[in-house]
């Protein structure tokens, strides 16, 4: 059962992860950076940081330049996605929870 409870939870920290760096990225859209800082800037675990670059990377909202620990991640530059980012991120965020 704990083996459960923890996955679940690296499962939320993940999606949070996630979360929180589209909202820094929408924030400073020219941020170049590598996993290392990003993690720094968000207050969030390197190894996190690092796994939700490389998802966004593979889905086109992330750029990367290099490999390995010294790869720098960017935003994109696609004004129709980051708008859509955007305004789903309002969306999600003003929605109650309790």
């Amino acid at each position: 059962m704990e083996t459960d409870i923890r996955g679940i939870f690296s499962e939320i920290l993940m999606a949070m992860t996630k979360l929180e760096l589209l909202i820094f990225f929408l924030k400073n859209q020219y941020a170049m950076d590598t996993a290392r800082r990003f993690s720094d800037f968000i207050k969030r675990p390197e190894t996190y940081v690092r796994e939700s670059l490389e998802f966004f990377v593979r889905k086109r909202i992330v750029e990367k330049m290099g490999d390995g620990e010294t790869a720098i991640y960017s935003f994109t530059n696609d004004m129709e996605a980051i708008h859509t980012i955007e305004e789903l991120i309002k969306f999600t965020l003003r929605k109650k929870i309790i």
